[in-house]
């Protein structure tokens, strides 16, 4: 399964570490860092890959708070068929410590997976794994309509 990695630049090195564990876990992670080469149009690198990938992990810090364009990728995500609820919100540290509008409401629909501490990352990618292996990756009742989750996110 192709896996869209969303995240901040400044979570870059973090991002790395779960790619490399969707990959030892049979999963094809995307990262921007290590798929767009010097020279090439990262927007649409980057929206082949969205449209190319299954799901998504969206590493959700305090570096990423009011990132716009993990809001825009989050949003693909949750209004593509191709990804069928498939996006796992990965939040790193204490989700006190982050801002109100770094954590979109709707992210709670799934199967967010909670990393206080990031020395606990393969217990962390693990629950990921799970999570989109799961035959029912999707929320029970969606708290609003797909419609308004685009909206949601901006």
């Amino acid at each position: 399964m192709k896996v869209f990695i969303s995240h901040s630049f400044d979570d870059t090195e973090l991002a790395r570490r779960v790619a490399s564990g969707l990959r030892v876990r049979g999963f094809e992670p995307w990262l921007a860092e290590d798929e767009v080469l010097p020279g090439d149009n990262w927007a649409e690198a980057a929206g082949v890959a969205l449209g190319d990938s299954e799901a998504m992990v969206t590493l959700v810090t305090p570096r990423s708070a009011g990132s716009a364009q993990l809001k825009m990728e989050t949003g693909f995500a949750l209004m593509n068929r191709n990804y069928e609820r498939r996006v796992v919100p990965l939040v790193v540290g204490e989700r006190t410590a982050l801002p109100p509008d770094a954590f979109p409401w709707i992210l709670e629909q799934y199967g967010v997976v909670d990393l206080p501490d990031e020395s606990d990352l393969e217990r962390a990618m693990d629950r990921v794994a799970d999570h989109m292996r799961e035959p029912d990756f999707a929320p029970s009742e969606m708290a609003a309509p797909a419609a308004s989750a685009a909206t949601a996110l901006a």
